[in-house]
This record gives structure tokens, C-alpha cells and sequence, in this order.
């Protein structure tokens, strides 16, 4: 049984038809990319969990994946058969980080993130609002630093990761609203020039101290899940409009 095949095996760019089904393969090289004249991978019955950038194999009409635990691509695009598993990496291949729940929905839907994140990076003024993401994407990192606005509004994140947090120190407005975010790391008291943080209808039950190292001018905490106002709040002295409504608070912490 075969329980890996060699990268070299992507100098056969002459090679039509590839079969390593019923072995122990838990992998694929990344070197099968290169074998453009390939019409059959066969590699079923194997342990297999997900699949090499095939995408721009043109030439491959016929892609033979059963009976192995693939994550990716996921379930639903490999059950359309070869053409769409094709179409489906090749898009991937050419995201450039966008995330998976966008490469999910197809090209435009990628190619109108790189264009928001390229205006973005002119302008100094991101909006991702509404673009059903799960996370803040990794390939946002390199940019934030630069970023003075920031809109992920109405999307389905669950963490601010606490990296990206320390990184956008030049930031003066974040608009987290509309997620499900259940906290936020001491590492916002590094945006030292934030002036407005828009948080409305998430899922926090507490907010960090080190909130009150800024110099807020707007804070919104409405429809949240907290049980109790921040004290730091008092130390916000130069917040001119806050509110919290639509929470369950009985005391100040």
C-alpha cells in the first residue's frame, strides 16, 4: 500500500492518467499542480482530507475521490462532480487569503473583497459589511496598520483575534456591530486613537478594563448580553455619547 507519492512525481507533465486508489494516502504533493496534460486523477478509498491546487488542470475531465474524509473542498461541491471540484480549487488557488465562506460563493464574490480591501488600502477606510464572514480574515493583517476606519458590520464573527487588535493603532473608528462577538481582549486599550467603537448587538457579557485607557468619543454597547456596566466607563472622560440599552444591567462592576 502507498502511504505517500513523492513530489517528483510532478516532473511526468506528460502523464494522462494518474490511479492510486485503495492505499493509505493521507496526503497528495502539491507537485500534482503541475501535471497539465493529466485527463484522470483516480485516488478513492483512501485517508485523504483534502485535495492539491488541481485547479487550473485544465486538461483533467475525470476526478475519482470517493470513500476518503474530505474536508476539502467540502462535501457539497464534490458531490457535483469533477468540473465543479475543478472550478472550485481554481478559485481558491486565485483568492490571494480571501476567506473560505466568500471563495465558497464564486468568483465575483472574491473579486468584490479584493476590490473593497484595495480601496481599502487607498482610502484608509475598510468596509467588509455584510460579507458573511466567520472571522477576520488572516490576510487583513498586513494592512490594518494602516487603517483608520474599519466596518465589519452585520457578519457572523465570533472573535476579534487579539493580533489583529494590537496592530491597528492608527484606527479611530471600529464598527463591530451586527456579530456575534462574545469578548474583547485588553489589547484594545493599544488603539490609542480610537474615538468610536460601535459594538451594538454581539454577544458580550463583560467588557476589559483597559477600555479605559482611551480616548472614546462614542461608545455603543446596545442590545448586548451584559449583566452589569463597566467601571471603567467613568474613566472615559472625554466620551460625549454612550449607550447600552437592550442589555439585562443591574449594577456597575
Amino acid at each position: 500500500f502507498l502511504e505517500f507519492l513523492p513530489p517528483q512525481i510532478g516532473l511526468l507533465t506528460s502523464i494522462t492518467r494518474l490511479r492510486a486508489s485503495s492505499n493509505r494516502l493521507q496526503e497528495l504533493p502539491a507537485e500534482l499542480g503541475n501535471l497539465s496534460s493529466m485527463t484522470e486523477l483516480g485516488v478513492s478509498n483512501n485517508q485523504l482530507t483534502q485535495l492539491p491546487p488541481i485547479g487550473h488542470l485544465t486538461a483533467l475531465r475525470t476526478l475519482v475521490v470517493a470513500n476518503n474524509p474530505l474536508l476539502f473542498p467540502p462535501d457539497a461541491v464534490v458531490r457535483k462532480g469533477t468540473l465543479a471540484v475543478i472550478n472550485y480549487l481554481k478559485v481558491f488557488h486565485d483568492a490571494g487569503g480571501a476567506p473560505m465562506e466568500l471563495v465558497e460563493r464564486g468568483e465575483e464574490s472574491v473579486s468584490s473583497f479584493h476590490a473593497l480591501v484595495e480601496e481599502g488600502v487607498a482610502t484608509g477606510s475598510l468596509s467588509l459589511r455584510a460579507k458573511l464572514l466567520l472571522e477576520v480574515p488572516d490576510m487583513l493583517a498586513e494592512h490594518l496598520p494602516r487603517m483608520e476606519h474599519v466596518n465589519l458590520e452585520s457578519n457572523r464573527i465570533s472573535e476579534l483575534p487579539p493580533q489583529l487588535l494590537a496592530s491597528m493603532t492608527n484606527l479611530r473608528t471600529l464598527n463591530v456591530s451586527y456579530n456575534q462577538i462574545g469578548r474583547i481582549s485588553d489589547n484594545v486599550s493599544l488603539l490609542t486613537r480610537l474615538e468610536l467603537l460601535d459594538a451594538r448587538y454581539n454577544m458580550l457579557t463583560s467588557f476589559p478594563p483597559s477600555l479605559a485607557h482611551l480616548s472614546l468619543l462614542k461608545l455603543f454597547l446596545n442590545s448586548n448580553e451584559l449583566r452589569s456596566l463597566p467601571a471603567c466607563i467613568s474613566s472615559l472622560h472625554s466620551l460625549l455619547l454612550f449607550s447600552a440599552a437592550n442589555n439585562t444591567i443591574r449594577d456597575i462592576a
